[in-house]
């Protein structure tokens, strides 16, 4: 009997087929893969900068361009801010010190009047003192409101100092600029505090007080801010001596309500110097005649 001899396509068939039969197998199915749960969204106001986002002496953001939260490197003009920790590692408690920080800043000390009296700065003669920006009078503010109160650090967070007219503060900022003043806000999320103390030459001595209090998580809290300062002057008898408290409250009865509300009480004594010895002057015509001393 003779063998059978396959045709050679078939011998060739085979292996395709089984090459086909391979690849054609369905892929292994993996398990669906676990969707991430609800994640607590946090939704900043757009009219309130919080100090604690900066990062030692750089900020993020600020008010002083727009009124707004906008962040600085989105902010078309010139704006310098001093954080807490710069504050802190300096010791400046003063606007009058900070400028020697700024740029173009300078006290207004009336040098371009003539007189025996023309520096009110030197003289006491003025609760808050001037300052120039560019060679242009600049304004003060707390919280972009026109400030009436003699300024200190105590109660502060930050310092945004924006120079140039901008007219979108138009009421608070003057032409040459301002620096405001951010106060210190409760915040509804923890409790911390810190106390500090302060020696210097001419006789300083100052002690101040922050305190945060979480009273219901993220709903109300009350912070806290004291100095007492017992301080003396580099020209006998002269010294500036303070007792001053500050309080704010922050409830948030939902997550797109936030009510604040803050004030402040103390008191400020302080004896300046006149910087002119005792002088008798007498107007033309007048018989009477002024003493200054």
């Amino acid at each position: 009997m003779t063998p059978k001899i396959l045709p050679r396509a078939w011998a060739f068939a085979w292996p395709l087929a089984l090459i086909a039969t391979g690849l054609s197998q369905t892929a292994p199915t993996l398990p669906p893969a676990a969707r991430p749960g609800p994640t607590e969204v946090i939704e900043l106001s757009p009219f309130t900068v919080d100090a604690s986002a900066d990062k030692g002496y750089r900020a993020e953001n600020t008010l002083a361009g727009s009124r707004l939260n906008t962040s600085l490197r989105d902010t078309p003009a010139s704006i310098s801010v001093f954080t807490r920790e710069f504050l802190d590692d300096i010791g400046l408690n003063e606007i009058e010190k900070l400028i020697d920080y700024s740029v173009n800043s300078q006290i207004n000390a009336q040098d371009v009047n003539s007189g025996p009296n023309a520096n009110n700065m030197l003289g006491g003669a003025n609760l808050i003192q001037r300052i120039n920006v560019r060679g242009i009078l600049s304004a003060q503010g707390i919280d972009y409101f026109k400030s009436i109160t003699v300024n200190d650090g105590y109660r502060i967070d930050r310092y945004d100092d924006s120079r140039g007219p901008n007219s979108i503060l138009f009421g608070v900022g003057d032409a040459g600029g301002i620096i405001n003043q951010s106060s210190i806000l409760a915040t509804t999320n923890r409790t911390n505090g810190r106390l500090s103390h302060e020696l210097g030459t001419y006789g300083t001595n100052r002690s101040t007080l922050r305190h945060n209090q979480m009273i219901v998580p993220r709903k109300l809290a009350l912070a806290l801010a004291g100095v007492h300062q017992e301080n003396g002057g580099w020209r006998e008898p002269s010294f500036h001596d303070k007792d001053r408290l500050f309080a704010t409250v922050t409830f948030t009865p939902t997550d797109r309500i936030t009510f604040r509300a803050m004030g402040e009480t103390g008191r400020e004594h302080r004896a300046v110097v006149a910087p002119f010895p005792p002088s008798t002057a007498r107007s033309p015509g007048s018989t009477t005649a002024t003493r200054a001393a």
